[in-house]
């Protein structure tokens, strides 16, 4: 079970890495290539929300 949260903590980590990165390239996000951003036109909220699904989908 430790191997599962261990896991997990890691994939916040990097999501939330990916997040921060992507705010100091492009804190308008008119470079951002996620299909989010690019068709949708979702913003920051949507690539937060789907970080957060993302996450809880996998663990």
């Amino acid at each position: 079970m430790k191997k599962v949260y261990f896991l997990a903590l890691i994939t916040i980590f990097a999501r939330l890495l990916d997040v921060i990165s992507t705010i100091l390239a492009t804190p308008n996000l008119e470079r951002e290539l996620n299909p989010l951003v690019t068709i949708l036109n979702a913003g920051w909220t949507g690539i937060i929300i789907l970080n957060i699904i993302v996450c809880f989908i996998f663990y």
